[in-house]
């Protein structure tokens, strides 16, 4: 696709996707214009803020992500466990099943982190907070519901580290399995 035609959401995608390989500190704007396929006058166009506002545009879209995909899976109509699982059918898509590293580790390290940290603060909260009110309002206690979340994407977290750290994305894999059934015997537990 040409640059000129190119849409927002796209680049936007594709600045996400950059920054999760090379990390926002990492990325050059050289590298910025190779993935867009634009000149700097151009991104200056798209992004009157250079770089932090590239930042500002992939955290936002990873929190629209975040809200549709998971927040929106959570939230659902439908029975806990159908939630619980199309939550972590969302992580496991959004990760590539651990293959690729996780845009707010990406913005969590360097300079980013005191730009965006109002941002990702509440990305962190928002997710664990949705997993608890769901697992709460399925009669899980609200203590144990707040730290099954906490624990989630604390592993989560960490899991997508050590699977690139290691180039094995089983170690994602197997803790979404262990999470996974971690949160259904919470559920099953407070169903009986």
């Amino acid at each position: 696709m040409p640059a000129p035609l190119m849409s927002r959401e796209e680049l936007v995608a594709r600045l996400l996707e950059l920054f999760r390989e090379r990390g926002y500190d990492g990325a050059s704007l050289s590298d910025v214009s190779a993935a867009t396929s634009l000149g700097k006058s151009s991104l200056y166009h798209h992004f009157p803020g250079g770089k932090q506002d590239m930042g500002a545009a992939v955290l936002e879209q990873a929190g629209a992500w975040l809200e549709r995909d998971i927040i929106g899976a959570l939230s659902a109509e439908r029975p806990p466990l159908r939630r619980l699982d199309a939550m972590f059918a969302a992580v496991r898509s959004f990760y590539g099943g651990g293959t690729r590293p996780c845009i707010l580790g990406a913005l969590v390290t360097g300079s980013a982190r005191k730009l965006f940290q109002p941002e990702l603060t509440q990305t962190f909260r928002r997710w664990m907070q949705a997993l608890a009110a769901m697992l709460t309002e399925a009669g899980v206690g609200a203590a144990t519901a707040r730290e099954l979340a906490e624990d989630l994407v604390v592993s989560v977290q960490g899991a997508l580290i050590v699977s690139r750290g290691t180039d094995d994305p089983d170690v994602f894999g197997d803790t979404l399995r262990r999470q996974h059934a971690r949160l259904k015997s919470a559920l099953d537990a407070a169903s009986r």
